[in-house]
Protein backbone atom coordinates (compact mmCIF):
# COMPACT_ATOMS: atom_id res chain seq x y z
CA UNK A 1 0.00 0.00 0.00
CA UNK A 2 2.81 2.39 0.84
CA UNK A 3 4.52 1.63 -2.50
CA UNK A 4 1.28 2.18 -4.35
CA UNK A 5 0.71 5.50 -2.58
CA UNK A 6 4.28 6.59 -3.41
CA UNK A 7 3.87 5.69 -7.09
CA UNK A 8 0.53 7.48 -7.22
CA UNK A 9 2.08 10.51 -5.57
CA UNK A 10 4.96 10.59 -8.10
CA UNK A 11 2.50 10.36 -11.00
CA UNK A 12 0.38 13.20 -9.64
CA UNK A 13 0.91 16.80 -10.81
CA UNK A 14 3.60 18.84 -9.05
CA UNK A 15 1.10 21.01 -7.17
CA UNK A 16 -0.72 17.98 -5.83
CA UNK A 17 2.57 16.32 -4.79
CA UNK A 18 3.71 19.43 -2.92
CA UNK A 19 0.33 19.75 -1.22
CA UNK A 20 0.32 16.06 -0.22
CA UNK A 21 3.90 16.27 1.07
CA UNK A 22 3.06 19.39 3.09
CA UNK A 23 -0.05 17.86 4.61
CA UNK A 24 1.77 14.58 5.40
CA UNK A 25 4.62 16.49 7.04
CA UNK A 26 2.24 18.44 9.23
CA UNK A 27 0.47 15.28 10.38
CA UNK A 28 3.79 13.54 11.22
CA UNK A 29 4.98 16.60 13.16
CA UNK A 30 1.68 16.67 15.06
CA UNK A 31 2.05 13.00 16.06
CA UNK A 32 5.60 13.52 17.36
CA UNK A 33 4.50 16.69 19.14
CA UNK A 34 1.74 14.72 20.88
CA UNK A 35 4.29 12.11 21.98
CA UNK A 36 6.46 14.89 23.42
CA UNK A 37 3.44 16.41 25.16
CA UNK A 38 2.44 13.06 26.70
CA UNK A 39 5.95 12.52 28.10
CA UNK A 40 6.09 16.11 29.36
CA UNK A 41 2.74 15.61 31.10
CA UNK A 42 4.06 12.44 32.76
CA UNK A 43 7.19 14.25 33.99
CA UNK A 44 5.10 17.17 35.28
CA UNK A 45 2.71 14.83 37.07
CA UNK A 46 5.62 12.98 38.69
CA UNK A 47 7.17 16.30 39.84
CA UNK A 48 3.88 17.35 41.39
CA UNK A 49 3.53 14.05 43.23
CA UNK A 50 7.14 14.39 44.43
CA UNK A 51 6.47 17.92 45.68
CA UNK A 52 3.62 16.64 47.84
CA UNK A 53 5.82 13.78 49.06
CA UNK A 54 3.62 11.20 47.39
CA UNK A 55 5.44 8.07 46.50
CA UNK A 56 5.57 7.97 42.80
CA UNK A 57 5.80 5.10 40.36
CA UNK A 58 6.37 4.83 36.68
CA UNK A 59 2.77 4.15 35.66
CA UNK A 60 2.29 7.63 34.21
CA UNK A 61 5.28 7.11 31.91
CA UNK A 62 3.91 3.78 30.68
CA UNK A 63 0.59 5.53 30.06
CA UNK A 64 2.34 8.34 28.13
CA UNK A 65 4.26 5.80 26.01
CA UNK A 66 1.11 3.77 25.32
CA UNK A 67 -0.84 6.92 24.38
CA UNK A 68 1.93 8.13 22.08
CA UNK A 69 2.12 4.74 20.32
CA UNK A 70 -1.69 4.53 20.06
CA UNK A 71 -2.12 8.00 18.61
CA UNK A 72 1.06 8.38 16.58
CA UNK A 73 2.24 4.87 15.83
CA UNK A 74 5.61 3.15 16.30
CA UNK A 75 7.79 6.21 15.59
CA UNK A 76 6.23 8.55 18.19
CA UNK A 77 5.98 5.60 20.61
CA UNK A 78 9.74 4.90 20.36
CA UNK A 79 10.45 8.59 20.81
CA UNK A 80 8.25 8.54 23.94
CA UNK A 81 10.31 5.58 25.28
CA UNK A 82 13.55 7.47 24.75
CA UNK A 83 12.21 10.69 26.27
CA UNK A 84 10.68 8.85 29.25
CA UNK A 85 13.93 6.99 29.92
CA UNK A 86 15.92 10.21 29.81
CA UNK A 87 13.37 12.00 31.96
CA UNK A 88 13.34 9.35 34.65
CA UNK A 89 17.14 9.12 34.66
CA UNK A 90 17.57 12.88 34.72
CA UNK A 91 14.85 13.94 37.17
CA UNK A 92 14.01 11.02 39.36
CA UNK A 93 17.15 8.80 39.67
CA UNK A 94 20.07 9.69 41.96
CA UNK A 95 22.24 11.43 41.33
CA UNK A 96 19.50 13.89 40.17
CA UNK A 97 19.88 16.06 37.10
CA UNK A 98 22.42 13.66 35.73
CA UNK A 99 22.10 11.13 32.91
CA UNK A 100 24.71 8.77 34.31
CA UNK A 101 23.46 5.26 35.20
CA UNK A 102 24.95 3.67 38.30
CA UNK A 103 25.75 -0.06 38.13
CA UNK A 104 23.23 -0.96 40.78
CA UNK A 105 20.48 0.90 38.86
CA UNK A 106 21.20 -0.86 35.59
CA UNK A 107 18.70 -3.77 36.10
CA UNK A 108 15.92 -1.36 36.97
CA UNK A 109 16.85 0.84 34.02
CA UNK A 110 16.80 -2.09 31.57
CA UNK A 111 13.53 -3.37 33.03
CA UNK A 112 11.88 0.00 32.39
CA UNK A 113 13.14 0.06 28.82
CA UNK A 114 11.89 -3.51 28.23
CA UNK A 115 8.47 -2.73 29.71
CA UNK A 116 8.27 0.48 27.72
CA UNK A 117 9.17 -1.37 24.51
CA UNK A 118 6.47 -3.97 25.26
CA UNK A 119 3.98 -1.15 25.85
CA UNK A 120 4.88 0.40 22.50
CA UNK A 121 4.53 -2.95 20.73
CA UNK A 122 1.17 -3.74 22.30
CA UNK A 123 -0.25 -0.25 21.64
CA UNK A 124 0.98 -0.25 18.05
CA UNK A 125 -0.53 -3.64 17.34
CA UNK A 126 -3.78 -2.67 18.99
CA UNK A 127 -3.81 0.48 16.86
CA UNK A 128 -3.18 -1.53 13.70
CA UNK A 129 -5.86 -4.04 14.69
CA UNK A 130 -8.36 -1.25 15.24
CA UNK A 131 -7.38 0.28 11.88
CA UNK A 132 -7.84 -3.06 10.17
CA UNK A 133 -11.18 -3.56 11.87
CA UNK A 134 -12.31 -0.12 10.72
CA UNK A 135 -11.19 -0.86 7.17
CA UNK A 136 -12.92 -4.24 7.28
CA UNK A 137 -16.07 -2.58 8.57
CA UNK A 138 -15.96 0.06 5.84
CA UNK A 139 -15.32 -2.64 3.22
CA UNK A 140 -18.19 -4.68 4.60
CA UNK A 141 -20.51 -1.67 4.60
CA UNK A 142 -19.46 -0.82 1.05
CA UNK A 143 -20.01 -4.43 -0.06
CA UNK A 144 -23.39 -4.55 1.66
CA UNK A 145 -24.37 -1.24 0.07
CA UNK A 146 -23.30 -2.48 -3.38
CA UNK A 147 -25.09 -5.79 -2.91
CA UNK A 148 -28.18 -3.96 -1.67
CA UNK A 149 -28.10 -1.60 -4.66
CA UNK A 150 -27.62 -4.53 -7.05
CA UNK A 151 -30.47 -6.41 -5.37
CA UNK A 152 -32.68 -3.33 -5.55
CA UNK A 153 -31.92 -2.95 -9.26
CA UNK A 154 -32.58 -6.65 -9.83
CA UNK A 155 -35.89 -6.44 -7.98
CA UNK A 156 -36.86 -3.36 -10.02
CA UNK A 157 -35.91 -5.12 -13.26
CA UNK A 158 -37.94 -8.17 -12.28
CA UNK A 159 -40.91 -5.96 -11.47
CA UNK A 160 -40.54 -4.23 -14.83
CA UNK A 161 -40.25 -7.62 -16.53
CA UNK A 162 -43.39 -8.79 -14.74
CA UNK A 163 -45.26 -5.66 -15.76
CA UNK A 164 -44.00 -6.00 -19.34
CA UNK A 165 -45.09 -9.65 -19.39
CA UNK A 166 -48.52 -8.71 -18.07
CA UNK A 167 -48.82 -5.95 -20.66
CA UNK A 168 -47.69 -8.36 -23.38
CA UNK A 169 -50.27 -10.90 -22.28
CA UNK A 170 -52.94 -8.19 -22.33
CA UNK A 171 -51.87 -7.02 -25.79
CA UNK A 172 -51.79 -10.63 -27.00
CA UNK A 173 -55.30 -11.22 -25.69
CA UNK A 174 -56.52 -8.01 -27.36
CA UNK A 175 -54.77 -8.99 -30.60
CA UNK A 176 -56.34 -12.43 -30.53
CA UNK A 177 -59.75 -10.88 -29.93
CA UNK A 178 -59.22 -8.41 -32.79
CA UNK A 179 -58.02 -11.22 -35.04
CA UNK A 180 -61.10 -13.25 -34.26
CA UNK A 181 -63.24 -10.19 -35.01
CA UNK A 182 -61.38 -9.61 -38.28
CA UNK A 183 -61.93 -13.23 -39.29
CA UNK A 184 -65.64 -12.91 -38.51
CA UNK A 185 -65.81 -9.66 -40.45
CA UNK A 186 -63.95 -11.26 -43.36
CA UNK A 187 -66.45 -14.11 -43.44
CA UNK A 188 -69.34 -11.65 -43.28
CA UNK A 189 -67.70 -9.54 -45.99
CA UNK A 190 -67.34 -12.53 -48.29
CA UNK A 191 -70.98 -13.50 -47.81
CA UNK A 192 -72.14 -9.89 -48.18
CA UNK A 193 -70.05 -9.43 -51.31
CA UNK A 194 -71.57 -12.45 -53.02
CA UNK A 195 -75.08 -11.45 -51.91
CA UNK A 196 -74.58 -7.88 -53.12
CA UNK A 197 -73.28 -8.79 -56.55
CA UNK A 198 -75.68 -11.67 -57.17
CA UNK A 199 -78.65 -9.51 -56.21
CA UNK A 200 -78.65 -7.68 -59.56
CA UNK A 201 -78.81 -10.72 -61.87
CA UNK A 202 -81.36 -12.31 -59.52
CA UNK A 203 -83.51 -9.20 -59.83
CA UNK A 204 -83.28 -9.44 -63.62
CA UNK A 205 -84.22 -13.13 -63.45
CA UNK A 206 -87.31 -12.30 -61.40
CA UNK A 207 -88.28 -9.55 -63.84
CA UNK A 208 -87.91 -11.87 -66.85
CA UNK A 209 -89.82 -14.61 -65.03
CA UNK A 210 -92.69 -12.16 -64.43
CA UNK A 211 -92.64 -11.08 -68.06
CA UNK A 212 -92.71 -14.72 -69.16
CA UNK A 213 -95.77 -15.45 -67.00
CA UNK A 214 -97.61 -12.41 -68.28
CA UNK A 215 -96.84 -13.40 -71.89
CA UNK A 216 -98.15 -16.92 -71.32
CA UNK A 217 -101.36 -15.63 -69.66
CA UNK A 218 -102.33 -13.71 -72.78
CA UNK A 219 -105.03 -15.02 -75.07
CA UNK A 220 -103.56 -16.23 -77.28
CA UNK A 221 -100.19 -16.65 -75.42
CA UNK A 222 -97.34 -14.40 -76.63
CA UNK A 223 -94.88 -17.20 -77.19
CA UNK A 224 -92.24 -14.99 -78.79
CA UNK A 225 -92.19 -12.69 -75.78
CA UNK A 226 -92.17 -15.66 -73.42
CA UNK A 227 -89.27 -17.19 -75.36
CA UNK A 228 -87.32 -13.93 -75.11
CA UNK A 229 -87.99 -13.78 -71.37
CA UNK A 230 -86.79 -17.37 -70.90
CA UNK A 231 -83.62 -16.59 -72.89
CA UNK A 232 -83.08 -13.58 -70.60
CA UNK A 233 -83.55 -15.81 -67.54
CA UNK A 234 -80.94 -18.23 -68.85
CA UNK A 235 -78.51 -15.43 -69.63
CA UNK A 236 -79.02 -13.84 -66.22
CA UNK A 237 -78.53 -17.23 -64.54
CA UNK A 238 -75.23 -17.66 -66.35
CA UNK A 239 -74.26 -14.13 -65.37
CA UNK A 240 -75.10 -14.84 -61.71
CA UNK A 241 -72.97 -17.98 -61.83
CA UNK A 242 -70.10 -16.05 -63.41
CA UNK A 243 -70.44 -13.31 -60.79
CA UNK A 244 -70.27 -15.84 -57.94
CA UNK A 245 -67.23 -17.48 -59.50
CA UNK A 246 -65.45 -14.17 -60.11
CA UNK A 247 -66.24 -12.70 -56.66
CA UNK A 248 -65.07 -15.91 -54.95
CA UNK A 249 -61.82 -15.80 -56.92
CA UNK A 250 -61.37 -12.13 -56.06
CA UNK A 251 -61.85 -12.78 -52.34
CA UNK A 252 -59.27 -15.59 -52.59
CA UNK A 253 -56.80 -13.11 -54.16
CA UNK A 254 -56.87 -14.76 -57.55
CA UNK A 255 -56.03 -12.55 -60.47
CA UNK A 256 -58.77 -11.88 -63.07
CA UNK A 257 -58.53 -13.29 -66.57
CA UNK A 258 -57.16 -10.30 -68.47
CA UNK A 259 -57.97 -10.00 -72.16
CA UNK A 260 -58.66 -7.16 -74.65
CA UNK A 261 -62.23 -5.93 -74.09
CA UNK A 262 -64.40 -3.31 -75.77
CA UNK A 263 -65.28 -0.96 -72.92
CA UNK A 264 -67.95 0.79 -75.03
CA UNK A 265 -69.71 -2.54 -75.62
CA UNK A 266 -69.69 -3.27 -71.88
CA UNK A 267 -71.18 0.18 -71.21
CA UNK A 268 -73.99 -0.45 -73.71
CA UNK A 269 -74.77 -3.85 -72.13
CA UNK A 270 -74.91 -2.31 -68.66
CA UNK A 271 -77.17 0.54 -69.79
CA UNK A 272 -79.50 -1.97 -71.44
CA UNK A 273 -79.73 -3.85 -68.13
CA UNK A 274 -80.68 -0.73 -66.14
CA UNK A 275 -82.93 0.88 -68.74
CA UNK A 276 -86.14 -0.30 -67.08
CA UNK A 277 -84.98 0.87 -63.63
CA UNK A 278 -83.98 4.24 -65.11
CA UNK A 279 -87.38 4.63 -66.79
CA UNK A 280 -89.16 3.74 -63.57
CA UNK A 281 -87.23 6.45 -61.63
CA UNK A 282 -87.53 9.04 -64.43
CA UNK A 283 -83.78 9.08 -65.18
CA UNK A 284 -82.60 10.21 -68.61
CA UNK A 285 -79.54 8.27 -69.85
CA UNK A 286 -77.00 10.05 -72.02
CA UNK A 287 -73.80 8.65 -73.49
CA UNK A 288 -70.64 10.17 -74.93
CA UNK A 289 -68.53 7.22 -76.03
CA UNK A 290 -65.32 7.67 -77.99
CA UNK A 291 -65.43 5.93 -81.38
CA UNK A 292 -61.65 5.53 -81.51
CA UNK A 293 -61.34 3.99 -78.06
CA UNK A 294 -58.67 1.26 -78.01
CA UNK A 295 -59.37 -2.09 -76.29
CA UNK A 296 -58.86 -2.12 -72.53
CA UNK A 297 -57.09 -4.90 -70.63
CA UNK A 298 -59.65 -6.56 -68.35
CA UNK A 299 -62.14 -9.26 -67.54
CA UNK A 300 -65.52 -8.48 -69.13
CA UNK A 301 -67.58 -10.02 -66.30
CA UNK A 302 -65.66 -8.09 -63.66
CA UNK A 303 -65.85 -4.81 -65.57
CA UNK A 304 -69.55 -5.30 -66.24
CA UNK A 305 -70.14 -5.72 -62.50
CA UNK A 306 -68.17 -2.56 -61.68
CA UNK A 307 -69.97 -0.40 -64.24
CA UNK A 308 -73.33 -1.91 -63.31
CA UNK A 309 -72.69 -1.09 -59.65
CA UNK A 310 -71.66 2.50 -60.45
CA UNK A 311 -74.64 3.07 -62.76
CA UNK A 312 -77.08 1.57 -60.23
CA UNK A 313 -75.64 3.77 -57.47
CA UNK A 314 -76.03 6.82 -59.71
CA UNK A 315 -79.69 6.03 -60.39
CA UNK A 316 -80.35 5.50 -56.67
CA UNK A 317 -78.58 8.79 -55.83
CA UNK A 318 -81.11 10.68 -57.99
CA UNK A 319 -84.19 8.93 -56.60
CA UNK A 320 -84.96 11.70 -54.06
CA UNK A 321 -84.17 14.61 -56.43
CA UNK A 322 -87.22 16.69 -57.41
CA UNK A 323 -85.90 20.19 -58.14
CA UNK A 324 -83.90 19.32 -61.29
CA UNK A 325 -83.74 16.77 -64.06
CA UNK A 326 -82.39 13.35 -63.29
CA UNK A 327 -79.69 12.78 -65.86
CA UNK A 328 -77.21 9.88 -66.02
CA UNK A 329 -74.25 10.49 -68.30
CA UNK A 330 -71.70 7.82 -69.21
CA UNK A 331 -68.57 8.84 -71.12
CA UNK A 332 -65.51 7.03 -72.42
CA UNK A 333 -62.25 8.39 -73.76
CA UNK A 334 -58.53 7.85 -73.98
CA UNK A 335 -56.56 9.92 -71.44
CA UNK A 336 -53.31 11.74 -72.11
CA UNK A 337 -51.49 9.22 -69.94
CA UNK A 338 -52.65 6.40 -72.24
CA UNK A 339 -55.41 4.88 -70.08
CA UNK A 340 -58.91 3.92 -71.15
CA UNK A 341 -61.29 5.99 -69.02
CA UNK A 342 -64.99 5.48 -68.29
CA UNK A 343 -66.93 8.12 -66.35
CA UNK A 344 -70.36 7.76 -64.71
CA UNK A 345 -71.91 11.13 -63.80
CA UNK A 346 -75.24 11.84 -62.12
CA UNK A 347 -77.18 14.89 -60.95
CA UNK A 348 -78.00 13.38 -57.56
CA UNK A 349 -77.20 14.27 -53.96
CA UNK A 350 -73.43 14.40 -54.53
CA UNK A 351 -70.60 13.59 -52.13
CA UNK A 352 -71.35 16.12 -49.37
CA UNK A 353 -72.63 13.44 -46.96
CA UNK A 354 -69.85 10.98 -47.77
CA UNK A 355 -66.54 10.63 -45.90
CA UNK A 356 -63.96 10.66 -48.73
CA UNK A 357 -61.43 8.71 -46.65
CA UNK A 358 -63.92 5.88 -46.04
CA UNK A 359 -65.90 5.90 -49.25
CA UNK A 360 -64.29 2.70 -50.55
CA UNK A 361 -64.06 0.92 -47.16
CA UNK A 362 -65.98 -2.29 -46.55
CA UNK A 363 -69.34 -1.88 -44.74
CA UNK A 364 -69.29 1.91 -45.11
CA UNK A 365 -72.55 3.17 -46.62
CA UNK A 366 -74.88 6.16 -46.44
CA UNK A 367 -77.91 4.12 -47.57
CA UNK A 368 -80.26 2.81 -44.88
CA UNK A 369 -80.60 -0.52 -46.70
CA UNK A 370 -77.06 -0.66 -48.09
CA UNK A 371 -74.39 -3.23 -47.20
CA UNK A 372 -71.41 -0.99 -47.92
CA UNK A 373 -69.71 -3.58 -50.14
CA UNK A 374 -70.31 -2.34 -53.71
CA UNK A 375 -67.65 0.36 -53.95
CA UNK A 376 -65.18 -1.70 -51.90
CA UNK A 377 -65.49 -4.67 -54.27
CA UNK A 378 -65.41 -2.39 -57.31
CA UNK A 379 -62.17 -0.80 -56.17
CA UNK A 380 -60.66 -4.25 -55.49
CA UNK A 381 -61.61 -5.36 -59.00
CA UNK A 382 -60.16 -2.28 -60.70
CA UNK A 383 -56.99 -2.47 -58.60
CA UNK A 384 -56.58 -6.14 -59.58
CA UNK A 385 -56.79 -4.98 -63.22
CA UNK A 386 -53.94 -2.53 -62.64
CA UNK A 387 -56.33 0.41 -62.91
CA UNK A 388 -57.78 3.06 -60.66
CA UNK A 389 -61.24 4.00 -59.34
CA UNK A 390 -61.98 7.37 -57.76
CA UNK A 391 -64.78 9.92 -57.32
CA UNK A 392 -65.07 13.69 -57.77
CA UNK A 393 -67.93 16.18 -57.33
CA UNK A 394 -70.09 16.82 -60.41
CA UNK A 395 -69.74 19.96 -62.49
CA UNK A 396 -72.97 21.45 -61.06
CA UNK A 397 -74.69 18.72 -59.07
CA UNK A 398 -74.10 15.11 -58.19
CA UNK A 399 -70.90 13.12 -58.46
CA UNK A 400 -68.62 11.60 -61.08
CA UNK A 401 -66.99 8.18 -60.70
CA UNK A 402 -63.94 7.55 -62.85
CA UNK A 403 -62.66 4.13 -63.92
CA UNK A 404 -59.20 4.12 -65.54
CA UNK A 405 -57.92 0.90 -67.12
CA UNK A 406 -54.68 0.07 -68.94
CA UNK A 407 -54.79 -0.30 -72.71
CA UNK A 408 -54.61 -3.91 -73.91
CA UNK A 409 -51.26 -4.93 -75.34
CA UNK A 410 -51.10 -5.44 -79.08
CA UNK A 411 -51.19 -9.17 -80.05
CA UNK A 412 -47.88 -10.66 -81.05
CA UNK A 413 -47.48 -11.32 -84.78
Amino acid sequence: MAQFDAISLLRAPLGERLSSTFVGGRLAAARYALALAFVGAAIALTLVLQYFHVEHNRFQFYAAIAAAAWVGGAGPGCMAVVLSTLGIEYFFTAPFFNLAVAPHELPDFLTFIACAAISVTVSTRLRRAEHWLMEARQTLETTVAQRTAALTIEIAERERADRAREESETVLADTQAQLARVLRMATIAECAAVAHEVNQPLTAILANAGACLRSLERVPPALDLARDAVVGIANDGKRASAVISRIGALLRNRKPSIAPVDLNAIVREVLALVQSAADRDGVVIRTSLSRSLPPAAGDPVYLQQVLLNLVTNAIEAMREISDRRRVLTVRSRLTRSGSVLAEVEDTGIGLAAVDPDRMFDSFYTTKPEGLGMGLSISQSIITAHGGRLWATPGRVHGAVFHVALPVAAAPEV
